[in-house]
């Protein structure tokens, strides 16, 4: 991807992440779609599916993104790419603090929570859905530019990415999050891993 290419995604992504967050604040018909989202998985929220969406939802908490950070940061460096390791923490320590602010600055309320799972933060943007973009979504960047060759660089990086889309989709399947709050956890994730990625490739 060139740098003009990527200026223009990264530009899209904070136009797009503006207008949800303002359509969120603003526009009805958001909310209504949300909930409608939220009411259409009610019936599947049984076991074993709840079981294995909170494992999956771990995924994507903080404290597990922050771990995953610190070992590949510590893999990185064993192998030699000790470059990649600030654009690592940029990426996620970025997609922290905006997602937060955005957090405190909107301060959406979170949809019924099931006996299952809680959470005490407001809703939008979905801070996991955040993580596991920006963190998991480096981790296939630098698998797919760095890791071994033939189809298994490939397959790796894929596996990143579907661990991406389950952890979004569980924050929505276990009432924890709305679709658009998922979405914008999406949109920043997206934008500091452009940003990452533009690092990372400056420092290559």
């Amino acid at each position: 991807m060139k740098d003009r290419q990527l200026q223009t995604l990264l530009l899209a992504t904070a136009l797009a992440f503006l207008a949800l967050t303002a359509g969120v604040v603003l526009w009805s018909w958001i909310a209504v779609a949300d909930s409608a989202i939220n009411a259409s998985l009610g019936a599947y929220r049984a076991e074993p599916f709840l079981t294995i969406f909170l494992w999956v939802t771990a995924l994507g908490a903080s404290p597990t993104a922050f771990v995953v950070c610190a070992s590949t940061a510590c893999l990185l460096w064993v192998a030699r790419l000790p470059h990649l390791i600030l654009p690592l923490w940029v990426v996620f320590l970025g997609g922290l603090v905006t997602s937060w602010s955005a957090k405190l600055l909107v301060g959406r309320v979170r949809p019924t929570f099931l006996d299952i799972a809680t959470a005490s933060s407001p809703s939008f943007p979905s801070g996991h859905s955040m993580s596991a973009m920006a963190v998991y979504g480096f981790l296939a960047f630098v698998v797919l530019r760095h890791g071994p060759p033939g189809r298994a660089s490939f397959w790796m990086a894929m596996s990143f990415a579907s661990v991406i889309v389950l952890v979004g989709f569980s924050r929505m399947f276990l009432s924890l999050h709305y679709a658009s709050d998922v979405l914008g956890g999406f949109l920043v994730g997206g934008f500091w891993l452009m940003i990452g990625i533009a690092v990372a490739r400056r420092r290559d």
